[in-house]
């Protein structure tokens, strides 16, 4: 039996409280992380899957953009080993422009030397910002699409992403770190259709997910990203693995490698699943609690006659828009228009949690006060000790760990 299991930062679950064992624990990840990313980025660019050496994609005066997706794990440390690769290829270090996300947390330069970081650009994109934006193309419906005008102007386009983990309506494919991330608002609100979310299933979603999916790609192509970094996570702060070359290429390397680390047997089930949202703050996210519950509920028993979920976070961050419009007195229709109409940034998070809280019952335990998430649906759960004792009242409870990363059935 475990002795060890552990959420956010390092919060150890008391398990030895426990006056009887009967839990079983998922393996998660499989594989052993990388020592160093960065040196583990460079190897991988100069050996690219499908592609030639960078130094033959570079001429003088290029002016490189680095697309570097939302929340790839060890960012800064692909980043460093990218640009290191493309100054040694020919690159003037202020001819490299780093694109990320408003809210990336970090510089993704921080990992470099400090006079090579200070002549690396940095831009974080607003979609609101239509200076800063460039016209791409027109959608089948004939809707004008933008992208960032860094990335639609550069001579080479250089995307960084990463393994999607257990939404697929967020992985559309290996360009999905580009496009809607790097477009206009218009666009991005597009791409919050409540009609990809269904968690069990439905063959109209599945062709709206497939729409979806040939656009990226489509858009991909036409924004010139010929070249691409991506990296399989190995937990909140550590990799796996780290691939680059042609995209078409990386990507089906990528599927089989982040399925190989993150696919869990959906045989095993439990009438109790607790779930860890592993990882420091940057990991406490809304987001990745979705995630989180979705890996779950691949494994609850609903054959049984009382099953739950139990999320262990250390989650402190209020929720979106979207998500505080969820209330254990509404109608989950009234909610689901509002999210359709209004498509917030957090929409398809929302519409999951309320799909999912309708299926079965989830505790808390959080960072947050009742106040806030009790209304919502939850039950929370105040200490580890709780935890322990709610597992005990579970005939055959399971222990997923690292749970926003699981994939449930190998894809």
């Amino acid at each position: 039996m475990p002795v060890n299991f552990t959420f956010g930062a390092n919060v150890e679950l008391p398990l030895a409280k426990a006056s009887r064992a009967n839990w079983r624990q998922l393996t998660l990840p499989q594989g052993e992380p990388l020592v160093d990313p960065q040196a583990a980025t460079r190897a991988a660019i100069r050996s690219p899957l499908e592609f030639p050496a960078l130094a033959q994609a570079l001429v003088p005066d290029d002016h490189v953009a680095i697309a570097l997706a939302p929340g790839v794990v060890q960012s800064a440390a692909v980043v460093a080993g990218l640009v290191h690769e493309l100054v040694e290829a020919g690159a003037e270090p202020d001819s490299i422009t780093v694109v990320c996300a408003a809210d990336e947390p970090h510089d993704p330069r921080q990992r470099l030397p400090a006079l090579l970081r200070g002549q690396v650009q940095l831009e974080r994109h607003d979609p609101t910002n239509r200076d800063r934006l460039e016209f791409l193309a027109a959608n089948r419906k004939g809707r004008t699409i933008y992208l960032n005008r860094t990335i639609c102007d550069a001579d080479l386009l250089i995307t960084v992403g990463h393994a999607h983990q257990g939404r697929d309506y967020e992985d559309l494919g290996i360009y999905t770190g580009l496009f809607p991330c790097f477009s206009d608002l218009d666009s991005q609100r597009r791409y919050r259709n409540p009609g990809l979310v269904d968690p069990l299933g439905g063959e109209a979603r599945n062709q709206m997910l497939e729409l979806a999916r040939r656009e990226v790609a489509k858009l991909g192509w036409i924004g010139g990203a010929v070249f691409t970094v991506q990296c399989v996570p190995a937990g909140p702060d550590a990799l796996m693995d780290v691939l680059a070359g042609d995209p078409e290429h990386v990507e089906r390397e990528l599927r089989r490698r982040n399925a190989a680390a993150w696919s869990t047997d959906q045989s095993v089930k439990g009438d109790l699943v607790v779930a860890a949202l592993s990882g420091g703050a940057e990991q406490q996210t809304w987001s990745n609690l979705v995630r989180a519950l979705l890996a779950a509920f691949d494994h609850v028993d609903l054959s049984r006659g009382e099953v739950a979920i139990a999320l262990c976070t250390e989650l402190a961050f209020e929720p979106g828009e979207g998500l505080r419009h969820i209330r254990r007195n509404v109608r989950p229709e009234r909610l689901e228009a509002w999210l359709h109409e209004h498509r917030p940034a957090d929409a398809l998070d929302a519409l999951t949690l309320i799909r999912l809280l309708q299926q079965t019952k989830v505790f808390l335990l959080s960072q947050l006060g009742d106040e806030i998430v009790e209304p919502m649906g939850f039950e929370t759960l105040a200490t580890p000790d709780e935890v322990v004792r709610l597992l005990q009242r579970y005939e055959q409870p399971l222990l997923l760990p690292h749970a926003q990363f699981a994939l449930g059935a190998t894809p």
